[in-house]
């Protein structure tokens, strides 16, 4: 049976793989390396595993700009503004929160913030619940949260990252109004998935 199953999976055999391994080790030595080097040499040319080193070096070459020099100094943030309280837009807060930022959260309407306030509190009740954090831990994160529906309230943040619908005209509208509403320096970022941040960039004067 788990040879069938073994060749119906054929990618997915690192369990089954697992369990011959365990196996092996009840057979003599010699015999049981024999056959853990053989599963581990068939693992290896797998396309999962090909898959994992692939990742495992992209991970370390994303933190490798070319144009920037290693003496750069970084800049510093204090606080970040995200737009939209939307699924998108609460996980960049709890992330903010999370990193040890104040956080201005806007939406266009309170009744919006309210609802994602919530949805906030209810994942960090859960992080309670599975003793992940503290309730004076997440007490503290979300003191560092303030809402907003007036986009003014972003002057002073030195980063703002925008969560709103994936719409060019919805982004650049709002671009558009963060560069007049923004100070000098500030970093604009965009959460957009599909829509070309050259686009977007090119309403301001930033």
């Amino acid at each position: 049976q788990r040879k069938a199953m073994t060749k119906k999976s054929r990618g997915f055999e690192a369990p089954l793989a697992a369990t011959d391994a365990i196996e092996a080790a009840l057979k003599p030595f010699d015999e049981g390396m024999r056959i853990e080097s053989e599963i581990s040499n068939r693992l290896k040319a797998s396309d999962q595993s090909r898959a994992l080193r692939h990742l495992f070096f992209g991970e370390r070459e994303v933190g490798r700009i070319p144009d920037i020099p290693q003496d750069t100094r970084l800049r510093h943030l204090d606080t970040i503004g995200v737009i939209g309280a939307g699924t998108m837009g609460r996980g960049i807060v709890v992330a903010c929160l999370n990193a040890g930022f104040q956080v201005r959260w806007v939406d266009r309407t309170d009744e919006l913030l309210v609802r994602g306030a919530d949805a906030v509190q209810q994942i960090y009740q859960r992080h309670i619940e599975k003793k992940r954090l503290s309730e004076s831990s997440v007490a503290e994160r979300l003191a560092r949260l303030s809402t907003s529906a007036q986009l003014e309230s972003l002057a002073t943040v030195d980063l703002v990252i925008e969560a709103a619908f994936e719409d060019m005209k919805v982004k650049q509208g709002l671009f558009r109004q963060l560069d007049g509403v923004c100070k000098p320096g500030v970093i604009l970022a965009s959460n957009t998935s599909t829509l070309d941040v050259n686009d977007i960039a090119a309403v301001t004067t930033r």
